[in-house]
């Protein structure tokens, strides 16, 4: 905290890299098998 106290001006706020999924190898099956299936989300 005195760090901050200390500074004259505000810092600016830092990126985060994104978080990887565990799904993220996956994602490109698991969307064509729901594209394949017959059970459908209708909005």
């Amino acid at each position: 905290m005195r760090k901050y106290l200390r500074l004259k001006t505000l810092p600016e706020p830092q990126k985060r890299p994104g978080r990887k999924s565990k799904l993220d190898p996956h994602i490109s099956y698991i969307i064509d098998k729901l594209r394949e299936s017959h059970y459908k989300a209708l909005l």
